[in-house]
């Protein structure tokens, strides 16, 4: 997690300039494309994700996401069948942020959050609770652009009833957000943890 700290450092140290931290809305809503790389057991889920926040007070703001994605298909050797369906597997989060401006071009924020798997692999469907806590800082890099970097620990309940250890990963997220303009703009995001899964979403945000 080293290139996390200090892309945490590099915001840290970004200088005040002409751009308010007003302008760094956490009011909004996002739906786009999400593609995870699970390189341990080869799967390669591909589809939608929505999220949004809503700001409570100037400090603190409640968000929430749900992805949803298709594990895809492959085809048998043994019984010759093709197309045949791996499942899905749904991702629900809820949580509760605060943000402490570090000058007028960046904001430490600190978040919280429940979280929920829910999968259906090869017809084996299996829910799992957890929780994930990140701390990081969101800046203003431009009158156009804005960057987020945090780093997190996300901890589930054991996977199956074979193993009776909690499922603890640790993560580095990082993001670019474009702006047309005030209300429209368009949203990339990585997540990649020290099992190395990947997570990748593009998608417009809507802010009010």
């Amino acid at each position: 997690m080293k290139s996390a700290a200090f892309a945490l450092s590099l915001f840290a140290l970004l200088p005040c300039g002409a751009f308010a931290a007003d302008d760094r809305s956490y009011s909004n809503v996002e739906l786009g494309y999400i593609n995870t790389e699970e390189p341990h057991n080869g799967f390669e889920p591909k589809g939608w994700k929505l999220s949004g926040s809503i700001e409570i007070t100037p400090e603190l703001h409640a968000f929430g996401s749900y992805a949803k994605q298709d594990l895809g298909t492959f085809d048998s050797p043994l019984t010759g069948r093709t197309g045949f369906d791996l499942g899905n597997t749904d991702n629900w989060r809820l949580g509760l942020g605060y943000r402490h401006a570090l000058g007028e071009r960046a904001d430490l924020v600190a978040r919280v959050a429940y979280e929920r798997l829910d999968h259906d692999i090869l017809n084996f469907g299996e829910s799992l609770d957890g929780y994930s806590i990140e701390v990081g800082v969101r800046g203003t890099l431009s009158e156009h652009l804005e960057s987020h970097a945090s780093i997190g620990r996300q901890r589930f309940e054991p996977l199956s009833f074979w193993d009776a250890e909690p499922h603890t990963r640790n993560y580095l997220r990082v993001g670019l957000f474009w702006k047309f303009n005030q209300r429209w703009g368009l949203a990339g995001e990585a997540k990649c943890d020290d099992e190395h899964v990947r997570e990748y979403f593009i998608g417009p945000r809507l802010s009010f």
